[in-house]
C-alpha cells in the first residue's frame, strides 16, 4: 500500500490524483498505524516548515513516520514534505524536523538585486495580441 500522509499541509489530493492517473493505488491517511504498516510513504506539503511540523505533531505522526523509515519503508518527500525530512530549519526560527536527513533547511534571503523566486501560479497577460504566431497564413 502506498500511503500519502494527510496532515493538513496542502497538495496531498493533487498528488493522489497524479498517482491514480498512473494507475497506482494509494490511500490518503493520517492514521499512525496505517503509516507504519505501509509499503511506501509519500509526504507532500505546501506552507511553512513550522506549520508542517506542527501539523505532524498535532496528528501524532512524527514517531510513526520515523518508525516506518527505520523499518525500511521507502519515503518520498515532495516540496515541504522533502524539507521536513531534514534535521531542522532556520525559516522563522530554529525549528526541529523529522531528522531523517542530516542537515538544515535555510530560507532563501531576499535582496533588491535578487528577489526570492515565486513558486506557484501567477497572473499572465498577453503583451502583444497580434503576432505572427496567431496569424493565419492565407498565401
Amino acid at each position: 500500500m502506498l500511503a500519502l500522509i494527510d496532515y493538513g499541509a496542502g497538495n496531498a489530493h493533487s498528488v493522489q490524483k497524479a498517482f491514480a492517473y498512473l494507475g497506482a493505488k494509494t490511500v490518503l491517511t493520517n492514521d499512525a498505524k496505517q503509516v507504519v504498516s505501509s509499503d511506501e510513504i509519500i509526504l507532500t506539503g505546501i506552507g511553512t516548515y513550522q506549520s508542517g511540523m506542527t501539523n505532524l505533531m498535532q496528528r501524532h505522526l512524527i514517531g510513526p513516520i520515523r518508525r516506518a523509515v527505520e523499518q525500511g519503508v521507502p519515503l518520498l518527500g515532495i516540496r515541504l514534505g522533502m524539507e521536513l525530512l531534514f534535521d531542522y530549519s532556520t525559516e522563522g526560527g530554529l525549528i526541529p524536523g523529522l531528522g531523517l536527513i542530516k542537515g538544515r533547511v535555510t530560507e532563501i534571503p531576499s535582496t533588491p538585486q535578487l528577489p526570492v523566486p515565486i513558486v506557484g501560479w501567477n497572473m499572465n497577460r498577453l503583451e502583444n495580441p497580434v503576432s505572427r504566431f496567431n496569424q493565419i497564413d492565407e498565401e
